[in-house]
C-alpha cells in the first residue's frame, strides 16, 4: 500500500486542528485589546442572556458607548458573534482567558473544516492518491499562517472565526461524502442544513455572503455531468431565500454609515488602491511580515505617484490570477476551484459595497485558504521529478518553521493595547493613526510626557496644548 494511502481525511483534519491551537497557545494570557474595548468589555448588552433577542433587531455596536462607534457600525449585523460573547459571559464572565480559548477553539475547529472541503473537492477529481499530501501541506500551512493572528487575537474579530466556520461547514454538507447520498439525506442539507448554516454565517459578519457562490461553483465545476443547470439552480432557491430574507432584514433595520474609508473620492482613486490592496493580499500569501491592524491612508496614499508600483503590480497579479484560473480549468479542477475561491471570498471587501477599512489581514482569514491548499497541490506535482522532490520538502518545512515563529511572535504583539501599538509605530512608522493610537493610550495612562510630542509631531496643537497644560500641572509644587 502507499504511504500516500495511510492518510486519512479525518487523521489530517485532527492533525491540522490540533496543529492550529497548539501554534496559538501563547494567546491565552493575552487581555483583552483593539475594538474589544466596546464591543466586549464596556457592552453591557453581552452580561445577560436575556439581551439575546435584541441582537437580532438592531445594529452591530449599538451598544457602545461612543456616538462615533455606533455610527461606523450602523451598517452591520452579526447578532450571532453578539450571541457567541453573551454565552461566553454567562459561562465564564469577564475572563479574558476564557475568551481567547474559544477564539482558538474555533480557529482549530476552521482550519479542520477547510481541509475536509479540500479533501472532498481533490477526491472527486483527482486519479491518484498523491494530493493528499499537497492537502495536508495546504492544511498546515492555514492553521499555522501568520496572518490569522489578528483574527485569532481580538475577541471583536471572532465575526470572522464565526463567518468562517459556518461557511465552511456549509460546504462540506454541499459538498457531502464522495459516496452519493440517498434522496432524503440529500432534501435534508438542501433544505434544512445548508440554509440554516447560511443564515448562522450571515449572522456571524457579511463575508459568509459569497457561500451561494461557492456552492454553484461547486456544482458547476464537480456535477456538471451528472446534473443539470436546471437542477443546479433548482438547488440554490433555499440559500437565495436565506440571503433575500438577510437583505430584507439589512434594509428594514440598518442605515448607512456615515463613515466609509473613500468618502467622496473619485472612482479611479478607489480602483487603483483596491488593486495596492490586491498586490499586497497576494503578497501576504508567501511573505506575511511585516503585518499592520490599520492600513489608513498614510500607508495606502491612494491616488499617489508612490502607489503607481503596487497599482500595476495588482493588476498584473489579477490578470494572471485569473488567467491561471482559466488555464487549470480542465486538467487542474481543484486547483482552479482554489484560486477561484480566493477572488469570490474577497468580494465583499473589494468595496463595491463601501466599508469603512480599505484592507485588513482579517479579511484574508478564509480566502487565503484556496491559494494555500493549491500551493500544496502544486508543490506536490513539482516532487514527482525527483531532482524537485528534496527542495519541496526543505522549502515547505522552511515555511512551516518560519510561519509558526511569526505567528508565535506576532501573537506576543497583541498582548495588550500597549504591546500592538508599539510594534504597530516599529513595523509602521509613517502611519498617521498608529501614532494617534499610541498618544491617546499614553495621555489615557496619564504619561503625558510621552504623549506631547507624538502629538507635536502628528501636527495635532490643541492635544498638545492640553498635554503640556497636564505636564505644567503635574510639575507645580502642591501650597503649604
Amino acid at each position: 500500500m502507499s504511504t500516500h494511502r495511510t492518510i486519512s481525511c479525518a487523521q489530517g483534519a485532527t492533525l491540522i486542528g490540533v496543529t492550529a491551537a497548539v501554534v496559538h497557545a501563547n494567546t491565552l494570557g493575552h487581555e483583552f485589546t483593539w475594538d474589544d474595548g466596546y464591543n466586549v468589555v464596556e457592552n453591557a448588552a453581552i452580561r445577560s442572556l436575556a439581551n439575546i433577542p435584541s441582537f437580532f433587531t438592531e445594529a452591530w455596536g449599538a451598544h457602545a458607548s461612543e456616538a462615533m462607534n455606533q455610527a461606523i457600525n450602523t451598517n452591520y449585523y452579526r447578532p450571532v458573534s453578539l450571541t457567541s460573547y453573551a454565552v461566553d459571559f454567562a459561562m465564564f464572565g469577564l475572563n479574558p482567558t476564557a475568551f481567547h480559548a474559544m477564539n482558538v477553539l474555533l480557529h482549530a475547529l476552521c482550519s479542520a473544516l477547510v481541509f475536509i472541503v479540500a479533501w472532498r473537492v481533490t477526491e472527486r477529481v483527482s486519479r491518484d492518491d498523491r494530493w493528499r499530501l499537497g492537502l495536508l501541506a495546504g492544511g498546515l500551512l492555514f492553521a499555522i499562517h501568520p496572518v490569522h493572528t489578528e483574527v485569532v487575537n481580538v475577541i471583536t474579530y471572532r465575526t470572522d472565526l464565526l463567518a468562517a466556520l459556518f461557511y465552511a461547514a456549509l460546504l462540506v454538507v454541499w459538498l457531502g461524502p464522495a459516496e452519493p447520498r440517498g434522496a432524503r439525506t440529500e432534501a435534508w442539507v438542501i433544505y434544512l442544513f445548508a440554509p440554516a448554516l447560511y443564515a448562522l454565517g450571515l449572522g456571524s459578519k457579511e463575508m459568509a455572503i459569497t457561500a451561494p457562490g461557492a456552492c454553484f461553483m461547486l456544482d458547476w465545476a464537480l456535477r456538471k455531468d451528472t446534473m443539470s443547470l436546471t437542477r443546479r439552480l433548482a438547488r440554490m432557491m433555499p440559500l437565495a431565500t436565506v440571503l433575500a430574507a438577510y437583505m430584507v432584514i439589512r434594509a428594514n433595520l440598518l442605515e448607512a454609515s456615515p463613515y466609509t474609508y473613500f468618502a467622496d473620492a473619485p472612482a479611479v482613486d478607489v480602483l487603483t488602491t483596491m488593486l495596492a490592496v490586491f498586490s499586497r493580499y497576494v503578497m501576504l500569501i508567501v511573505s506575511p511580515w511585516p503585518l499592520n491592524p490599520f492600513y489608513d491612508w498614510s500607508i495606502l496614499q491612494p491616488g499617489e505617484p508612490s502607489q503607481l508600483i503596487r497599482v500595476c503590480a495588482g493588476g498584473a497579479l489579477l490578470v494572471a490570477w485569473l488567467g491561471a484560473v482559466w488555464a487549470s480549468r480542465r486538467r487542474r479542477p481543484a486547483i482552479a476551484l482554489m484560486l477561484g475561491f480566493f477572488l469570490l471570498a474577497l468580494i465583499p471587501v473589494s468595496h463595491l459595497s463601501p466599508i469603512v477599512v480599505a484592507a485588513a489581514e482579517r479579511f484574508l482569514y478564509l480566502a487565503i485558504a484556496g491559494p494555500l491548499f493549491a500551493l500544496g497541490l502544486i508543490g506536490v506535482r513539482a516532487a514527482e521529478n525527483p531532482r524537485h522532490t528534496r527542495i519541496v520538502a526543505g522549502s515547505f518545512l522552511i515555511l512551516v518553521v518560519c510561519f509558526s515563529a511569526l505567528t508565535w511572535v506576532r501573537n506576543g504583539d497583541w498582548r495588550t493595547d500597549r504591546t500592538i501599538l508599539e510594534a504597530a509605530v516599529r513595523d509602521w512608522p509613517t502611519s498617521y493613526n498608529h501614532w494617534y493610537g499610541l498618544a491617546r493610550l499614553e495621555e489615557k495612562e496619564g504619561r503625558f510626557d510621552q504623549a506631547l510630542p507624538i502629538y507635536e509631531r502628528l501636527g495635532r496643537q490643541e492635544d498638545a496644548a492640553r498635554m503640556r497644560e497636564a505636564t505644567s500641572g503635574a510639575l507645580e509644587p502642591s501650597g503649604g
